[in-house]
């Protein structure tokens, strides 16, 4: 029963157009499945054989850093994505049993060919053949095991968010050293490349929305111009109201995480290189700058999923913007308070405070919230001292359920209820309500004072804080509001580089001691986990204040010395 009500809130929560999608995709995939030669050939029968690509520097002016690992050990398929190593015999097996399991995010990082970028790059600059002989080879082993109908084809191989980012990635490629590609082969890539940008224009994402669906958007653009056709420009059109409208007034993007805000914002900048309107390039703009107040230091803030090293790194969106507009000379206001429609806070040359007090989500792809309302990170210097605790992994399990909790979290959680009814790896059933007020403003000071009222959707549960912050000072006052005796907790957690002395905050690294932490009620230290990065665990100090009675002020004084 209780599974049964989770699906009907999850359901409740999408848009028609996702569940009709759904649906759609999937009886679609079953018949994939059973009959994808048929499909495939269909497709094959409309390629247009003198088909012939249209090269562009514009598909390499971006050209970040994609893998990050040896490149020597690459070339014996020792490959490594989020943190974990897999090796491979003479040739990758593209479905190894361990590849398989939960979301298949290592096994979706190989499918995109994000880490052949790199070896092109290698090749061009050095003429070493062994890395256009990795590339052919890679690709023509992915041909021979990925014919369109694999097994659970939908998660992986031919999965339209893989194959959105494939396409740009074979597209950077080409524009590489395509000309010297052995030529069979590169006939083969060519019409591989044209076939699968028409089967995503016929398996865009609408069943999910977000980030995918710009995803799918950008692959179709950038092949627009690569096949020079006007075959998807229907669908484009189709596209346009569901990409635009996922940018709030303050254009932070719908699904209200820092790390998915630059992974969107390097999919805007990539299509804005082709396709410029004053519409989009504001949306860039307004994006960018609320980047730079949601990281510090190249790290992103840790609301909703969100981490480091994930690929689209804050340095890389800073240079290929800076790249972009190279005739600005824009800075980034600092010493000043702003409000991004419920990301508040102060960011100056020395803190840096972000309060949590948006929406759970302001779309309808919640698949990556967490129960961050209220809860807030501080940086000090550009060292993150105050954290959320990131994320591990994307995979359902104890990990995952423990990032997205309330109690990974700089924030309150009511007895056993989280803030919202997350479960599974990305579902959300019943949604808490956030609102906030600012109360006060000046350079170097606000009072921020938030509610949220969820966790028991049974009986009425509210908490309510306000977070005074003046200079090298942040007072948060908590207030527990329910019909229920049931007690709460409160969260504050270190980051791994500092640990609590009594009520002291010490730098681990120089044992410098930089603040202090008072509180109205017995509190205790616990040793807790921290996610920096996709399958990397570190330890962090936590402090949490229990048995938090119905309508008590818990008054909490972080101090900053000197």
């Amino acid at each position: 029963m209780k599974k049964i009500k989770s699906y009907y809130y999850t359901i409740r929560n999408l848009k028609p157009i996702q569940i009709a999608y759904r649906f759609k995709y999937i009886l679609k995939r079953k018949l994939y499945q059973k009959f994808g030669s048929f499909f495939y050939r269909r497709l094959e029968n409309r390629f247009e054989a003198d088909f012939l690509p249209n090269l562009d520097e514009r598909f390499v002016y971006n050209l970040r850093e994609h893998y990050g690992s040896d490149f020597e050990k690459l070339l014996h398929n020792e490959i490594e994505f989020l943190n974990r190593t897999i090796q491979f015999d003479n040739r990758i097996d593209w479905h190894k049993d361990e590849l398989n399991s939960g979301t298949r995010l290592w096994k979706l990082n190989l499918n995109y060919h994000e880490f052949l970028i790199d070896v092109a790059i290698r090749y061009k600059e050095s003429k070493d053949r062994r890395w256009l002989n990795y590339i052919e080879k890679t690709i023509l082993e992915w041909f021979r095991q990925n014919p369109l109908g694999t097994k659970d084809y939908g998660k992986d191989n031919w999965n339209s968010y893989a194959i959105s980012l494939r396409l740009i990635s074979w597209i950077k490629i080409y524009q590489l050293i395509g000309q010297e590609f052995e030529p069979v082969f590169k006939k083969r890539l060519e019409k591989s490349l044209w076939i699968q940008a028409h089967f995503l224009r016929e398996n865009l994402e609408f069943d999910i929305l977000g980030n995918h669906l710009i995803k799918n958007w950008k692959a179709l653009i950038w092949c627009k111009h690569f096949i020079a056709t006007k075959a998807f420009d229907s669908q484009l059109i189709k596209l346009d109201k569901y990409i635009y409208r996922q940018f709030s007034e303050h254009i932070m993007h719908e699904e209200l995480s820092p790390m998915y805000t630059g992974i969107v914002l390097e999919d805007l900048m990539e299509v804005l290189l082709f396709e410029p309107s004053d519409r989009l390039e504001q949306i860039v703009t307004k994006q960018y700058f609320a980047l730079q107040l949601l990281s510090n230091n190249g790290q992103y803030a840790f609301f909703n999923d969100s981490i480091n090293a994930n690929g689209v790194q804050m340095t890389h969106i800073e240079e290929f913007y800076s790249k972009l507009f190279s005739e600005r000379n824009e800075k980034i206001a600092i010493d000043s308070f702003f409000d991004l429609g419920g990301y508040v806070g102060i960011k100056n040359k020395r803190e840096h405070i972000i309060v949590d007090g948006a929406p759970v989500v302001a779309g309808k792809q919640p698949g990556h919230i967490h129960c961050d309302a209220l809860s807030f990170e501080y940086f000090l210097d550009g060292n993150k001292v105050f954290t959320n605790s990131g994320v591990y992994e994307y995979n359902q399990g104890r990990r995952r359920t423990y990032s997205r909790a309330t109690e990974s979290h700089n924030t309150l959680k009511y007895a056993q209820y989280d803030q919202c009814e997350v479960w599974s790896s990305f579902r959300v059933a019943r949604q808490a309500k956030v609102r906030y007020e600012v109360n006060t403003i000046d350079e170097e000071s606000f009072e921020f004072e938030g509610y949220i009222a969820g966790f028991d959707f049974k009986n009425k549960v509210n908490h309510r804080r306000l977070i005074s912050k003046s200079p090298k000072r942040i007072v948060i006052t908590d207030t527990l509001n329910t019909n229920q005796k049931e007690e709460a907790t409160i969260f504050f957690h270190l980051h791994p580089e500092f640990h609590f002395e009594g009520n002291q905050i010490m730098h681990v690294e120089s044992s410098k001691i930089i603040g202090e932490i008072k509180v109205s009620e017995s509190s205790k230290t616990i040793n807790t986990e921290f996610y920096p990065e996709f399958g990397k665990m570190q330890e962090k100090q936590t402090l949490i204040i229990e048995g938090i009675c119905s309508d008590v002020d818990v008054k909490t004084e972080i101090i900053i010395y000197e």
